[in-house]
């Protein structure tokens, strides 16, 4: 499995800058990712090796099965090492190999080789982990097998159906039964996405996990996202092309307040409370595409100097924010003000259009001051400097449109059906 060298071209970059991409650029990012995934499953099993970690031997007869199964079926393969945990768990992995923690689960890869083979049809017999009485599969699911007498079961696959120790695998993984817990999947449209709340490494950022959600309530979290993708899908085609090229997984977080986030190492899943109406919840998600793409360009190229301690404020949160952050946060809010000016043209109530005027007047505010400061530090790359300066140069555009008073005085707009105002943003 060996990753390709990676360009992207100047009118992609310039594209991305502004905050669009096109099919060209999402394709150089995603192939960037995945030579990235590629690069650490290597990384964490020569770490194995040279670190003599007691889990070496399984981790290594993991990874020459998985790239005897890459040689015959690139595709399945790809399809599970692109799945977002996987990467989660390979960087988490490779720091903790390379720090010495006693924590590190080499062995883990056996679980991804073992989801590649049951997704390519390939027989395989390995050594999988367990974690008490849990076997987990990434992009599948979550297996319990009783008994704690050992820390590896052998899982066997014969093509078709197989095994855990004394455990069958269902023959439909997509359903729970009574020893497995299915990684479920919604589609709409073009669109199907996994909803994640099994895996160990699903990302979380600094907010809390939801346990497994009951039937009924998965049901309603993939009808909620729908209503979201179908408001960008009619209204924002831009926004809908990079989130059905990018996104593959919804992670549940807890709590009543919104709540998104993505992760630079789960490259295509996003965490999020409940979906909110679908102006909320399509905002969501043109917010979180950003900062996916940006986080996948900085895997390619530096935007930003090594940091030197310098802090900025933001307006969309309480805390200072070093140079790489702060340029996280302003490309994210240069999609939310993309969003909001296109909503705008497409409301027809007026209690919704001044409303979205009003975002649309704030972001563009708010994101113009702060990519000016930024531009005016010495934290910035020649890359990263080229960069900003086309955000500058959207947002001073867009500063010229002219708006409503009546959407500038807060106290003649009422709040629309689903509460604009209330967001909690990076």
């Amino acid at each position: 499995m060996t990753p390709n060298r990676h360009t992207v071209t100047a009118a992609d970059f310039r594209a991305l800058a502004q905050g669009r991409g096109g099919r060209s650029a999402l394709a150089a990012l995603a192939a960037g990712q995945y030579s990235k995934v590629l690069l650490l499953l290597r990384a964490v099993a020569d770490l194995s090796r040279s670190r003599r970690h007691a889990m070496a031997p399984v981790t290594t007869e993991a990874y020459d099965a998985l790239c005897e199964v890459h040689r015959a079926h690139p595709g399945p393969t790809r399809e599970v090492i692109m799945y977002p945990t996987v990467g989660a768990w390979a960087a988490a992995t490779v720091r903790q190999l390379i720090r010495g923690e006693a924590d590190a689960r080499p062995e883990r890869l056996a679980g991804v080789t073992a989801s590649v083979a049951i997704r390519a049809g390939v027989p395989l017999t390995l050594p999988v982990p367990r974690d008490g009485e849990q076997v987990d599969l990434p992009a599948l699911g979550r297996l319990r097998v009783p008994g704690t007498d050992t820390d590896l079961v052998r899982l066997r696959w014969d093509g078709s159906a197989g095994s855990v120790g004394r455990v069958a695998l269902p023959g439909d993984l997509a359903l729970d039964d009574a020893n497995w817990q299915a990684i479920r999947r919604v589609g709409f449209g073009p669109l199907a996405l996994a909803i994640d709340d099994v895996d160990p490494y699903r990302p979380a950022g600094d907010r809390v996990l939801r346990d497994r959600l009951a039937p009924a309530e998965a049901e309603r979290w993939g009808e909620r996202m729908a209503r979201g993708w179908h408001l960008l899908r009619d209204g924002h085609p831009e926004f809908s092309d990079e989130v059905l090229t990018i996104l593959s997984a919804i992670v549940p977080l807890d709590g009543a307040a919104r709540l998104s986030s993505t992760s630079r190492t789960a490259f295509g899943a996003l965490s999020m409370s409940y979906p909110p109406g679908p102006r909320i919840t399509a905002e969501t998600l043109a917010h979180e595409v950003q900062h996916a793409k940006l986080g996948a360009l900085c895997d390619l190229f530096d935007l930003t100097v090594a940091r030197s301690g310098q802090l900025f404020s933001a307006p969309w949160r309480p805390d200072l924010r070093p140079a790489d952050a702060l340029l996280q946060g302003i490309y994210a809010h240069l999609g939310v003000t993309r969003f909001w000016r296109a909503q705008a043209r497409r409301e027809e109530d007026i209690r919704l259009r001044l409303p979205a005027l009003r975002l649309f007047a704030k972001w563009r505010a708010a994101t113009l001051a702060t990519a000016k400061a930024l531009a005016a530090s010495a934290e910035l790359t020649p890359m990263g400097r080229e960069f900003t300066d086309v955000m500058i140069k959207v947002l001073l555009e867009w500063n010229d449109e002219p708006v409503p008073g009546a959407a500038l005085a807060p106290g003649r707009v009422g709040p629309p059906p689903e509460s604009l105002n209330g967001s909690v943003m990076k």
